[in-house]
């Protein structure tokens, strides 16, 4: 495995997210990926190290394939940009973390449009 996903805490999340059953697969990206270096692609996950920038963005995407109806995540491709969805899977993403013992100033990190020190504290 590519050394920042041996890293703690990339090593840590992917491990529970493999536990729980949400695919993960490394792979390469294009460069323009809405979170860069991770996609959603068939109900699971594709990383690509060289391009992942926060590594807590793996629990985010994840939110997203949990959120969705079972039946549905098989088919999965891209994420929705539904305000409801986003606060599910931001929702989804911090019980993540509370289960791994992830920070939340490191769920919440600068991507969060500048917004990421508020989640974390609220």
């Amino acid at each position: 495995m590519p050394a920042l996903l041996d890293a703690s805490p990339a090593a840590e999340i992917l491990a529970f997210l493999r536990r729980i059953g949400i695919p993960v697969a490394i792979g390469q990206l294009p460069v323009e990926t809405f979170l860069p270096g991770v996609s959603v692609r068939g109900g699971g996950l594709v990383v690509d190290p060289e391009r992942l920038r926060w590594p807590s963005d793996l629990l985010h995407e994840a939110g997203h394939i949990a959120v969705t109806a079972p039946e549905n995540r098989a088919t999965l491709d891209a994420v929705s940009d539904d305000p409801g969805e986003e606060m599910a899977a931001i929702a989804w993403s911090y019980a993540a973390a509370l289960e791994i013992g992830l920070d939340a100033r490191i769920l919440f990190h600068d991507g969060y449009k500048g917004g990421g020190a508020a989640l974390a504290e609220n």
